[in-house]
């Protein structure tokens, strides 16, 4: 199978059968969360031109590009 194996190595030990499963959730949570209020915001999220420019100079001596 193209591994190396080492003789000397101890052997693993076999994978445990009964290892709970791990979900953050399916479409049911999600319809119930909808159902109980919860508020869906698809509108982009957007910094204004004068803050980022201050947060994000520019590395070099350009001036920033016209918005």
């Amino acid at each position: 199978m193209g591994e190396w194996v080492d003789p000397s190595a101890p052997p693993e030990p076999p994978p445990k059968k009964d290892l709970p499963e791990v979900s953050s959730g399916n479409w049911t949570v999600s319809s119930f969360d909808l159902l109980n209020g919860v508020d869906i915001d698809d509108s982009p999220n957007t910094v204004p031109d004068d803050l980022f420019d201050e947060l994000f100079p520019p590395t070099d001596d350009r001036k920033p590009p016209d918005r």
